[in-house]
């Protein structure tokens, strides 16, 4: 999460080097955006409240049914700039998950960042990546030391697009390609 808005900070960064504007960003007109913050509320609702019925099984459906609602509003807003490149993140972070029933983590990731708790504490479907992972390479094996965090190549993918598109629109001229149009 903190290396997503610090991705995002950099592109904001850029965008006003670049002589961009808060006010184009402001301006860019998302479909269906409360599609987004219900799939966001449902996974911190769940991750937050916790109840003890939440069974794996129930965990898993939450985690794909929220992440169903971001694709469906990533793709409610495909032309947008970056988009394409978040969607795909998030298509193999829930790859990854569906063939696994959970994010696997690599302990040696966490340990390498700094993450001293255990994954039951990790947050919503995690699980401890081993030998029997199913395309491991897509968990969150990437340690971010500085965020005490550990990321999978499609959390890379979403904080490039989200960046990208932060970027993008602030530095998006009035002309052939109106502002408009987005």
């Amino acid at each position: 999460m903190l290396t997503t808005v610090a991705f995002a900070a950099i592109a904001v960064v850029a965008g006003l080097l670049r002589r961009g504007s808060f006010d184009r960003l402001a301006s860019t007109r998302f479909r269906f955006l409360w599609l987004l913050w219900i799939g966001f509320a449902i996974q911190i609702g769940a991750q937050i409240w916790s109840p003890n019925w939440l069974t794996e099984s129930w965990e898993l459906a939450v985690l794909l049914i929220s992440n169903a609602l971001v694709a469906a509003f990533l793709i409610s807003n495909f032309r947008l700039p970056g988009i394409a490149l978040a969607g795909a993140g998030l298509v193999l972070n829930v790859l990854v998950i569906g063939l696994n029933g959970a994010m696997p983590v690599a302990e040696d990731a966490s340990e390498s960042a700094g993450i001293r708790r255990s994954l039951e504490q990790a947050g919503l479907k995690h699980e401890l990546l081993d030998s029997d992972t199913r395309l491991p390479w897509l968990g969150d094996v990437l340690p971010i030391p500085f965020f005490r965090e550990v990321l999978s190549i499609g959390d890379i993918f979403l904080a490039l697009g989200i960046a990208y598109l932060v970027y993008a629109r602030m530095t998006q001229t009035v002309g052939r390609h109106s502002l408009a149009q987005y």
